[in-house]
């Protein structure tokens, strides 16, 4: 069957390209390989570095992270720290870091096949807003550099969740 990248770039057209850096499962990266040599706007980087990384999260558009599980989630941050909204799965650190539609796209579903058809529509309700309305994709690149998260803020959103209003500051 067709994959949830593969519709995502046939839906994209030649709007942009779609840039995969990472690494994993052997037969999975097979797949991507043989994905990309199929679609021209497609392009599976092989593996990780710092390198190749910090320039996609200085310079890319919009960062898709569906991870089914994620406790923490630093790769939205860096991406958004860099102006990107992100799509992502609403689970663990990155339905903590993301709101939809302010700073990116949420996305959710239980089984692998509802995660994959949620993500395809996050992420062309995504692109529909970047191309049919630029202030709002504006207004929302702004909300996620504008995010900040730090130690001290977390500390106090835990308190404030675990206890109520008590903030004793000592």
């Amino acid at each position: 069957g067709t994959t949830a990248l593969e519709r995502i770039a046939r839906a994209n057209g030649n709007k942009g390209v779609i840039i995969v850096l990472g690494s994993g499962d052997p037969d999975l990266e097979e797949r991507m390989l043989a994905i990309a040599r199929q679609t021209q706007n497609l392009i599976f980087l092989n593996g990780y570095s710092e390198v190749l990384a910090a320039p996609l999260y200085r310079g890319g558009d919009l960062f898709l992270m569906p991870s089914s599980f994620e406790p923490c989630g630093i790769s939205q941050m860096l991406a958004m720290r860099g102006a990107q909204p992100c799509v992502v799965h609403g689970v663990g650190g990155l339905k903590d870091t993301v709101q939809d539609g302010t700073t990116g796209f949420v996305f959710y579903g239980d089984s692998p096949e509802e995660q994959a058809g949620e993500f395809v529509d996050a992420t062309l309700r995504a692109l529909d807003v970047r191309s049919r309305n630029p202030v709002g994709w504006q207004t929302i690149c702004r909300a996620a550099a504008a995010c900040r998260f730090d130690w001290a803020s977390s500390a106090k959103s835990t308190i404030q969740t675990l206890y109520g209003g008590a903030t004793d500051e000592h």
